[in-house]
């Protein structure tokens, strides 16, 4: 019997308004993103990442993967994503032995995981280690989260190979291993969340997300102080940012309360990975910014000034040199496609 091929597995995420897939296949050195698509999840059906309604998820599945982009989906191999809100990933510390115990492990990290035992998938590995002391990254995701999602997808015929953390699949699209050794935080701007993380090694040490200056907070934010409805909003912001002499400054005036509350909690985030985290991460050298929102005039210069950090535009599959032949796939989409590129790639980065 032959084994299973994951590298034709594809991406799949599962947003709380919408269905993403793509497939990316090696051709000798190269990869090209060959299959891409999406559809619509009904209102009702999703609500902050978790499944209410699995026969209309379903459904929206078999939408996407019917009509894509490119070629048809050639495997039924499927990666997942797990959204970021519902995981937790910690670093907890033992003392250097020879082995390391699962009662032990399971111990330390109950003091830190706000959910009971019994109802968590817990995974850790061993991330760092001194003459001391282990260093052991931890994540863990509630049971029923995971049933719900393995179940849709089989409900669609597919088979999980894998289930990961958003923050995880982002990383693997905007970062090769080699990039990776150096800390990077990376910040994430969706519709719904902002999502923080820190990445080194290849490997997430910390992740946060927060409404503060997500895609909708900022949309609220402008219809209500300068009395605009959704769509014309949208477009100012996209005109205008953060950029002081665009559109008289009035979007920037609008939305420095909401940029002032995402520094603070950055600044929360750097004095957490120093108190808590591996020397090793402590002294981030760059950040990275990708998502819907990133491209948002002046957000990467206001970055850069306050935090006196590099900011780079993290492009979803441009450090891979990802071949992506479809005219229909804009620099905008690949902005906010990070984690199902990521997701494309997990079996052949």
């Amino acid at each position: 019997m032959p084994l299973p091929n994951f590298s034709n597995a594809f991406g799949l995420e599962i947003r709380d308004t919408e269905i993403r897939v793509a497939q990316i296949h090696r051709h000798g050195k190269k990869l090209s993103l060959s299959s891409y698509g999406f559809s619509q999840i009904p209102n009702g059906a999703m609500e902050r990442g978790e499944i209410l309604k699995s026969d209309q998820v379903k459904l929206a599945i078999l939408n996407a993967l019917k009509s894509p982009v490119g070629k048809n989906f050639s495997s039924q191999y499927v990666v997942c994503a797990i959204p970021e809100q519902h995981v937790f990933t910690t670093v907890i510390t033992l003392p250097a032995k020879k082995s390391i115990e699962k009662d032990d492990v399971q111990a330390a990290a109950l003091q830190q995981i706000p959910y009971p035992l019994e109802d968590i998938q817990l995974d850790w590995t061993l991330v760092d280690k001194d003459a001391k002391t282990n260093y052991i990254l931890v994540g863990a995701a509630p049971k029923n989260i995971i049933a719900a999602y393995t179940q849709v997808l089989r409900s669609a015929n597919l088979i999980p190979v894998a289930l990961e953390p958003q923050s995880s699949s982002i990383a693997r699209a905007l970062l090769t291993s080699h990039d990776a050794q150096t800390p990077t935080m990376v910040l994430h701007f969706g519709q719904k969340l902002l999502t923080i993380f820190i990445v080194n090694k290849n490997v997430v040490y910390f992740s946060s997300s927060t409404p503060i200056f997500s895609g909708e907070s900022i949309i609220s934010l402008l219809s209500k102080k300068l009395d605009l409805n959704a769509d014309k909003a949208r477009k100012a912001a996209q005109l205008f940012g953060l950029q002081a002499k665009e559109g008289k400054g009035e979007v920037r005036r609008a939305l420095l309360p909401e940029i002032s509350a995402l520094m603070e909690h950055i600044e929360q985030i750097k004095e957490y990975s120093s108190s808590h985290l591996p020397a090793p991460v402590h002294n981030i050298s760059t950040m990275l910014v990708t998502g819907e929102m990133s491209s948002l005039p002046g957000l990467a210069e206001y970055l850069q000034e306050e935090l006196r950090i590099p900011i780079q535009p993290g492009l979803p599959g441009e450090r891979y040199q990802l071949e992506i032949p479809q005219k229909e796939l804009t620099s905008l989409d690949l902005q906010s496609s990070a984690t199902v590129l990521g997701l494309a790639l997990h079996e052949l980065a």
